[in-house]
């Protein structure tokens, strides 16, 4: 039996699972319509839906179990659904017009970011003759440790509605470390609904101090002189891939730096359900490096125990 003050909410999905299914009658597809509807957690739907529920919503559950993404209009699924107003069959027909398979659901992969990480493990593996903070001017390769907080946010300046935007700040050594690095991502849908690319978006100004426990109205006034943001030349092809989605600037990504040196831009972030492998450079004309964060190898992010991916249902636009 699971209390209702037993704080099940902070559990993540797989834990949850375990614990309620194992109550007699209750299965795993029970279970992830608890996960959403109740715990807002992002889109988690299972291939192994039960066939019986085919009769409720017919040809949408059908066109999900083959893969198939049907919803366009991702707006009602999430506004209303999500909040558990209309009756079951009707909740389950949205449900199905807004969820597919997680293989091939770019929108529950950018939110699923939701939460906390951390480099730790990845740092405490490496060679000692690597940890260490970047030097300018020294190309010795190097690698410190990061902690990574991201929220959802309201972001109408920067992201156009139906788009995902989250906020992230990056703390060096820990989670009480100073902040490293500040900036909201928007992950852009293109005219047929699905998640096409995503922009980086660096504060001019330090992030406002409500950024996570205000998220929705932390960022609501913000314009794009607020921020310094990739053109569209560099903006990130976004691609799901079997276990969440990959995201790299294009190769022929040119900038002119804010210090006049021309370079050539190189990311690619990498997010696989488990962990968020990141990396990003500057390339100079002659070949030299300007920067690249890190220099040794990419980020390995992988959740902290304590993070809680659940998306604020209301910041769906």
């Amino acid at each position: 039996m699971v209390s209702e003050h037993g704080g099940i909410e902070h559990l993540d999905d797989k834990e949850i699972i375990t614990r309620l299914s194992s109550v007699r009658g209750v299965g795993d597809w029970t279970v992830e319509i608890y996960l959403m509807f109740t715990l807002g957690r992002p889109n988690y739907w299972s291939v192994d839906a039960p066939r019986g529920t085919q009769g409720l919503v017919g040809g949408p559950i059908a066109a999900m179990r083959r893969g198939v993404a049907i919803a366009r209009s991702t707006t009602l699924c999430r506004r209303y659904a999500a909040m558990m107003r209309y009756p079951l069959p009707l909740t389950l027909a949205l449900l199905g017009a807004c969820a597919t398979p997680t293989a091939q659901n770019p929108t529950r992969g950018p939110l699923a970011l939701v939460g906390t990480w951390d480099t730790a493990r990845q740092y405490e593996a490496a060679a000692p003759a690597i940890k260490r903070p970047a030097t300018a001017g020294d190309s010795t390769p190097w690698l410190d440790r990061q902690h990574a907080r991201f929220v959802q946010i309201s972001a109408p300046g920067l992201a156009k509605d139906g788009d995902i935007a989250l906020f992230f700040a990056w703390r060096t050594g820990g989670p009480t470390g100073p902040i490293s690095r500040e900036r909201i991502w928007v992950f852009e849908r293109d005219a047929s609904g699905e998640i096409a690319r995503m922009n980086f978006h660096t504060l001019k100004a330090p992030a406002p101090s409500v950024a996570f426990t205000d998220p929705r109205k932390a960022f609501a006034a913000l314009t794009r002189d607020d921020v310094i943001s990739y053109p569209d030349l560099c903006k990130l092809p976004f691609e799901a891939t079997a276990s969440g989605w990959r995201a790299a600037i294009p190769v022929d990504c040119a900038i002119t730096a804010r210090s006049g040196r021309r370079m050539t831009l190189s990311a690619q972030i990498i997010f696989d359900g488990e962990s968020l492998s990141y990396e990003e450079a500057g390339i100079l004309d002659s070949g030299a490096f300007a920067f690249k964060v890190p220099s040794a190898e990419p980020y390995r992010f992988e959740r902290t125990p304590q993070s809680v991916a659940a998306p604020d249902s209301r910041l769906y636009r």
